[in-house]
């Protein structure tokens, strides 16, 4: 599961989504998914490497890759 750095990162450099799309030349909507838990895998290199560059961190800062912990209560 990847869960999305890219709000976060936006609130410590204030910067709102409309400010950030005009600077990088990226839809609102795309900027949008970007924030949102499992949307940014929708995103493209491309798109994330525009938004990690205007906000002046690596690609691989903008989200987390988490493990989801399997069941092992499995009744026999």
């Amino acid at each position: 599961m990847i869960h999305s750095n890219v709000k976060v990162l936006m609130k410590a450099k204030k910067i709102n989504t409309a400010t950030l799309s005009a600077e990088i030349s990226l839809d609102e909507s795309i900027i949008k998914k970007s924030r949102s838990g499992n949307s940014i895998e929708s995103c493209t290199i491309g798109s994330l490497n525009k938004i990690a560059k205007a906000l002046d961190v690596e690609i691989d800062d903008l989200f987390d890759v988490l493990e989801i912990e399997e069941n092992t209560n499995v009744e026999e």
